[in-house]
């Protein structure tokens, strides 16, 4: 899957559909595989997997390869992430 910027990631990582328990900087829910919009960074979008341990991550690609950030709260209102799809 392509995460932006030409960074590819492995597919196993976004699966759709799994309620992350978190919400946007609008008050939506955030699911895996959701397409957001990112601030704050060099990339504008990201999308939302999961790993092995349960724990959710927004990927996206960056100048220097594909990136990971921990989804929680403070990284949503940090860099007011907003699903976009």
């Amino acid at each position: 899957m392509d995460v932006g910027k030409g960074c590819i990631i492995a597919d196993r990582w976004v699966v759709g559909g799994i309620e992350t328990g978190i919400k946007d900087i609008d008050g939506n829910d955030i699911k895996t595989g959701d397409k957001v919009e990112i601030m704050g960074c060099t990339a504008d979008y990201g999308y939302i997997g999961i790993e092995y341990v349960r724990a959710f991550w927004i990927y996206f690609g960056s100048d220097n390869g594909s990136v990971g950030w921990r989804l929680n709260k403070e990284t949503v209102e940090k860099h007011k992430i907003r699903v976009i799809r």
